[in-house]
């Protein structure tokens, strides 16, 4: 069967490789056969194959972390699947090839009606998303969460997560055109990144205590906001976040979760837990 994987690190389209590997055995107890649909192309995959991610596989190695995939086959002492039924393929697993065996035990049957490309991306981003709003800090109906990158994948699902538990968000983004976008999504407060963003955020929220879900430096020392859990669209961030970052250290009610720009990624050996001393989301 085809599979990709990589024997170094580097630019991912350069070193990435369509392999030939060995049909997967038959599943054994407690196992079944799963053949992937849909696999994305996550971000910390990406870093993990360039090598610029806090962890380095050994090599060479199976590449993808989250997909959805339909089950082909049953092993012994699996009484809560089925052939057919449609599963999410764990995040440990290697999900860029066709099929894989998998143990049974952590696998659930999904609705069958539901989008499968949607589906795909559920392992990673929601979860994350919902976890930020409750691990760190005792949020309550009413209180109001800022987040940087407010667009990015786990950006909405904050957004959407807030909303069902009475919370209020403020969504920093840097294109104007994404903010009636993410109002409809359900954002109350959106605001395009600038110079006056601080005070902007405080005259739309009340000047209320925020929890904020990021902020830490770069590696080449400028201030480098990071979402409540994701990457944004690609803007630098300037000077102009040094207010929010005043905002920030003053609530002391703040986690960071990744890097907002590439050259501030997470790579091993780096001091990306020492830099700042916020709570981190990895």
């Amino acid at each position: 069967m085809h599979a990709l994987q990589i024997a170094i690190l580097g630019n991912p389209s350069e070193v990435v490789e369509l392999v030939e590997i060995p049909d997967p055995d038959a599943p054994g107890v407690g196992e079944v056969l799963v053949a992937i649909e849909y696999a994305p192309i996550n971000t910390s995959v990406l870093l993990t194959i360039s090598g610029r991610y806090g962890v380095r596989p050994p090599l060479p190695i199976g590449v993808g972390n989250e997909g959805v995939g339909r089950i082909l086959s049953v092993g012994e002492k699996v009484d809560h699947l089925q052939i057919g039924d449609r599963v999410l393929i764990p995040t440990t697993a290697p999900s860029w090839r066709e099929r894989l065996v998998l143990p049974a035990k952590d696998l659930f049957a999904l609705p069958p009606e539901a989008d499968p490309q949607q589906l795909s991306m559920l392992r990673i981003n929601p979860p994350t998303a919902s976890l930020l709003l409750s691990e760190y800090v005792a949020l309550s109906p009413g209180d109001w969460v800022l987040q940087n990158a407010g667009n990015s994948g786990v950006g909405r699902w904050v957004i959407t997560f807030a909303r069902e538990r009475g919370l209020k968000t403020v969504s920093v983004i840097r294109r104007q055109e994404l903010i009636d976008d993410l109002i409809a999504a359900g954002g109350d407060v959106v605001l395009v990144d600038g110079a006056d963003v601080a005070s902007r955020v405080a005259e739309a929220t009340g000047h209320a205590t925020i929890s904020f879900r990021k902020i830490r430096r770069t590696r080449s020392g400028g201030l480098s906001p990071t979402g409540w859990g994701r990457w944004a669209d690609g803007g630098h961030a300037g000077p102009q976040w040094r207010g929010v970052v005043q905002l920030a250290r003053r609530s002391r009610r703040r986690v960071e979760s990744g890097p907002l720009q590439e050259a501030s990624a997470i790579v091993p050996g780096c001091p990306f837990w020492n830099e700042t001393g916020l709570p981190q989301f990895w």
